[in-house]
């Protein structure tokens, strides 16, 4: 497990890499995800070892992003890697690239 302070400086690095910004008090357990890139509400889990992606959070990070009229994404960080998780009905598929509606 990560902590705080390198989970703080990754969702940084995360945001700078796809030019959003991070959210004020996002750990915040009734605020906001952790960042906003365009019209997407990403929530950042990071760990050395792996992540858990529960129904709870899946839940929570879908209702922030809704609330705030956004797309619901999770970044997952692992081992040096970085994947972003969306719900398939976000997606569509033209046969040469996925587009996120």
């Amino acid at each position: 497990m990560r902590s705080v302070k390198e989970g703080f400086k990754k969702e940084g690095e995360i945001a700078r890499k796809l030019g959003g910004r991070k959210t004020a008090a996002s750990g915040s357990r009734l605020c906001q995800n952790d960042l906003i890139v365009g019209h997407f509400s990403l929530e950042v889990k990071t760990s050395k070892g792996g992540v858990s992606i529960t129904p709870s959070l899946i839940d929570r990070v879908t209702k922030r992003a809704l609330r705030e009229g956004k797309v619901p994404a999770i970044v997952i960080s692992v081992s040096g890697h970085d994947w972003i998780a969306f719900r398939l009905s976000d997606l569509s598929y033209d046969g040469e690239r996925f587009i996120i509606e």
